[in-house]
């Protein structure tokens, strides 16, 4: 928005005088409006996404740039127009203060330390946190890890909430744990730190977490790292069932390129088994995207299939979340929940699938969304939506 604001500015000025470089307002006015379309470009996703550090202290930079810019582009400094910008820069600092004093607060007692447990391309981490909070399914924390590399301490970065154990009294977590994708950066750093024990400041939580005391049934789709956006909700229901919450059915879809993936959750997903009695309503597939190994047999449909854990099947290949989705609505007499983390082909299609059945299907997308692998805009993986007809 402001973007747009400073090119109608530009615009409406031009009517009215002559664009000279050799004059200094005008000159710093263009410097400002290229350093605000700048700051734009760093927040677009598929940017942000390629180098998330360098973005996140570029933006801050060009920020604070762009203002003293402005500021000498103003012809009133002390009119309505220096006002305004005053007014913005005391808004930023207060709200930079709120955040300060926030963190401040959580890490006050001292600074926790986090355990590193190592994963088929991820990172575990679990801390006890030491000003403890009473957890909620879909919150994040961000995290800054000073011993991870060069002026790691300026660097924070979100991570979903995999996982907690609470105390007894009061219900807050007494341990936490989150889940790191080993990608390129910082997770690259962490996985190859040679550091097991690593001291953490912690900002959060954040996160509005999703209301599900309306749903009874759920059906819970997610691809790679997206899992650690919907663990947290499959234990928050499980445990509400343990303590007398109604709960019929509950169904977790996981694709994964690598079938060494599962051991991200597979101790967490034995705890909610063991919590899961004895009604049993908790299922859940694994979906291994990629050629099964030698010595496996086909179904009648072409997919290969082994059991995975306890109630849990494991297929090689991708999931027919059609024929799921329509198996779900018929078991389910009342409207389920479909949450989604998933590849952008995959929510697109579920989200095709919940809209041709909204008087059965409510369609909830966490705050977390795994990024697509590969192709992407100019080279999308899956077909127009008509070939999720067949």
């Amino acid at each position: 928005m402001g973007v747009l604001q400073s090119l109608l500015h530009v615009i409406l000025a031009l009517q009215v005088t002559s664009f000279d470089l050799r004059v200094a307002l005008q000159r710093f006015g263009l410097t400002a409006i290229i350093s605000a379309g700048v700051v734009w470009l760093l927040m677009l996703p598929w940017i942000r996404r390629q180098a998330y550090e360098f973005c996140i202290n570029l933006h801050i930079v060009l920020g604070l740039f762009t203002i003293v810019t402005l500021w000498i582009h103003l012809k009133n400094r002390f009119d309505l127009d220096g006002y305004l910008l005053i007014g913005s820069l005391g808004l930023l600092g207060l709200t930079t203060l709120i955040q300060v004093v926030y963190q401040v607060y959580r890490n006050g007692r001292g600074l926790a330390v986090a355990e590193k447990e190592k994963l088929e391309g991820a990172v575990l981490l679990s801390f006890t946190p030491t000003r403890p909070w009473k957890v909620r399914a879909g919150q994040y924390i961000y995290l800054r890890i000073p011993a991870v590399r060069l002026l790691s301490f300026a660097e924070s970065h979100p991570l979903n909430i995999l996982w907690w154990e609470e105390n007894n009294t009061d219900e807050k977590a007494s341990r936490i744990t989150v889940l790191a994708k080993v990608e390129s950066g910082f997770t690259r750093r962490l996985e190859s730190c040679p550091y097991n024990s690593l001291r953490i400041l912690l900002d959060g939580p954040y996160g509005k977490p999703k209301d599900t005391v309306h749903y009874d049934n759920f059906v819970f789709i997610a691809t790679g790292i997206g899992i650690s956006a919907q663990l947290a909700y499959l234990k928050e229901l499980i445990m509400r069932k343990d303590r007398g919450y109604r709960l019929r059915r509950v169904c977790l879809v996981w694709q994964v390129d690598q079938q060494a993936h599962d051991e991200w959750i597979c101790d967490y997903m034995n705890q909610l088994l063991d919590l899961d009695k004895p009604e049993l309503v908790l299922r859940w597939a694994l979906f291994v995207n990629s050629s099964p190994p030698t010595g496996y047999s086909t179904k009648g449909n072409g997919d290969f299939i082994t059991e995975s854990g306890r109630r849990g099947l494991e297929f090689y290949g991708k999931p027919d979340l059609k024929d799921i989705l329509k198996n779900e609505v018929e078991l389910c007499p009342r409207k389920l929940l479909l949450v989604v983390s998933a590849d952008p082909q995959t929510r697109d299609m579920c989200r095709y699938l919940a809209l041709k059945q909204k008087k059965k299907i409510d369609f909830f997308e966490t705050e977390f969304q795994p990024a697509p692998a590969q192709g992407g805009f100019w080279a999308p993986e899956g077909g127009p939506i008509k070939s999720w007809e067949q």
